[in-house]
């Protein structure tokens, strides 16, 4: 799997931040440094890194959502590295389906019924 650059500028953040490009706290650090991980081993706990998903969201923000008020009014709404960072990760990471999908709810989960 293709790991990051223009196309992915999510991964491209993760590596900026792990390259020291831009500053960041533990935290974020570790989100970024566990953003890479997944990329190479996620598959084995059943996660999906879809870019496509990934660069839907973060495409809304300029093609959709406008600036309103002042001297920006109108302007597209340009997220910056870290905020697309946080909207491609939310949106990019999936979980394959779970090996139960579709047998049912599992008992307890508020599925019963009045009468049951």
């Amino acid at each position: 799997m293709a790991r990051g650059g223009r196309a992915d500028p999510v991964t491209a953040y993760a590596k900026s931040v792990l390259a020291g490009r831009f500053v960041a706290g533990p935290h974020v650090r570790n989100a970024c440094a566990r953003h890479l991980r997944d990329l190479d081993d996620g598959a084995k706990r059943g996660l999906k890194w879809d870019l496509k998903a990934a660069r839907f969201a973060l495409g809304f923000f300029p093609d959709v959502l406008r600036l309103a008020g002042g001297q920006f009014e109108g302007l597209a709404f340009k997220l910056e590295p870290s905020q697309a960072f946080i909207v491609g990760s939310l949106f990019g990471w999936k979980r394959k389906a779970c090996p139960r999908a579709g047998q049912g709810p599992d008992p307890g989960n508020g599925t019963r019924t009045a009468d049951g």
